[in-house]
């Protein structure tokens, strides 16, 4: 009997080192991600914008809360707490901001099964229009046969990228410079296949990138280049995937892609000061991009 009862008091503490272990078994907190980037400065005039972005969860959700924090910090829950998922551990979420001012944040605040809980900021600025522009003057881009300078250009830090760099940053380009005998001195959007496909035909040609960015083109008369404001250049809506048959003087209006996640929806002008009329020449530009 006594070896009975030593037995069942083994067993039992078995069990118990057993579910104490299981009871201790935890799981990464969730985990909140923005898409593409957690900040973003609003044209002037521009009152809304839409944050969209994904939580994943190892435990599953139990409520999700989004807050509209002003420019001291004041905190507003937007709408009511979300309590039901169709699938509880990866959860998209989509959240527009409206009557935006001056600056503001979203709180997305995720909290899963075993109470854990965390929250992640998304940042929105505001353009001041009597903010200056970011100028990059005397930028000099070159053909598709130019073996000094390179074709590519983003207007992120003004950078003239090589096809082949231009290739491993394709995100980051706004638009690419060419001349033929056709269109003469033309600039293309990335996505501009059509085009670009006759001129660049070699491994690091734009088809071939990872990102293709359909930046808006336009000609433009009538902006003062020399004392053009940010507000003057948001308000300027290019619609085209090119500009062609560019001369000294001429003035185009170019808008990034929402594809360029560093540097999204930016507007910028460009005006021409030279350009070389060969296929190995190439174009200096003037540029200013709004802030």
């Amino acid at each position: 009997m006594k070896k009975l009862n030593y037995l069942v008091v083994i067993a039992l503490l078995f069990v118990g080192i057993f579910s104490s272990c299981k009871k201790d078994t935890t799981s990464n907190p969730p985990s909140i991600s923005f898409d593409n980037y957690s900040s973003y400065t609003l044209p002037a005039g521009v009152t809304s914008w839409t944050i969209t972005g994904k939580i994943t969860s190892d435990a599953g959700l139990s409520t999700v809360k989004y807050f509209k924090v002003d420019s001291i910090g004041n905190e507003s829950q937007i709408g009511a707490s979300v309590t039901s998922f169709s699938d509880a551990n990866n959860f998209s979420f989509s959240q527009t901001l409206t009557g935006i001012t001056s600056l503001t944040k979203l709180k997305v605040q995720a909290t899963d099964s075993k109470d854990q809980t965390v929250s992640s900021i998304f940042t929105i600025n505001v353009a001041s229009s009597a903010v200056a522009p970011t100028s990059y003057p005397g930028k000099e881009i070159g053909s598709y046969n130019n073996v000094s300078f390179g074709s590519s250009f983003a207007s992120l830090d003004g950078t003239v990228y090589s096809l082949a760099n231009a290739k491993t940053n394709s995100s980051l380009v706004d638009f690419i410079y060419y001349y033929s005998s056709a269109n003469n001195a033309s600039i293309s959007a990335p996505a501009d296949a059509s085009v670009l496909s006759v001129y660049f035909t070699s491994a690091s040609a734009p088809g071939t990138w990872t990102v293709q960015n359909n930046t808006k083109l336009l000609k433009v008369t009538g902006v003062d280049f020399a004392n053009v404001t940010s507000a003057q250049i948001n308000a300027l809506s290019p619609t085209d995937l090119h500009v062609q048959n560019l001369v000294a003087g001429d003035i185009f209006a170019f808008q990034t892609a929402s594809t360029n996640t560093a540097f999204p929806n930016k507007k910028g002008v460009a005006q021409v000061v030279s350009v070389t009329g060969t296929d190995a020449g190439s174009i200096v530009l003037n540029i200013k991009v709004a802030n």
